[in-house]
């Protein structure tokens, strides 16, 4: 389940919104937790062929043998909210991701609630989605769910 909040007055005092997502993982990512599933939002997300854990380099369509501190920002968010995601007192700011992480978010949202906070309004394609909005628990179908997320971020 996700728990989306698109409006800052509504995140409950005692969570922490986490916003430093490049910075978080440019000094303080501990690489250990990356399995099969993170190399694969690596490939999708960011087209990364090879990762060196060891070096921490990896090989993209951009180039062989860089710095792992030089992928995207969406990229860098997913996986501080994969490495992160038992931890419930952080609502992670997803406003710097594009549309490409939003299925993978909603693919760790099935197995974990994560708390999320949002500036914009895009959604994946339409499909039925479980969302508890700034407290408010709603069932929301595709296209209808743009005008009715509006409403909650006034």
């Amino acid at each position: 389940m996700i728990t989306l909040y698109v409006n800052k007055k509504y995140i409950p005092k005692d969570l922490i919104l986490f916003t430093a997502h490049d910075a978080y993982f440019d000094g303080s990512m501990n690489y250990s937790y990356i399995d099969d599933r993170c190399v694969k939002y690596m490939h999708d997300i960011d087209g990364i062929t090879r990762f060196d854990l060891q070096n921490q380099i990896v090989d993209t369509s951009f180039g062989k043998g860089t710095d792992i501190i030089n992928i995207s920002t969406g990229l860098k968010t997913l996986l501080n909210i994969y490495s992160l995601r038992k931890v419930s007192d952080y609502i992670f700011d997803i406003s710097g991701c594009g549309e490409n992480v939003l299925p993978y978010l909603f693919e760790i949202a099935d197995e974990n609630a994560v708390s999320l906070f949002l500036r914009y309004f895009r959604v994946p394609k339409p499909n039925l989605y479980d969302f508890s909005i700034n407290g408010e628990h709603l069932c929301l179908k595709g296209q209808n769910m743009v005008s009715k997320l509006l409403k909650y971020s006034e």
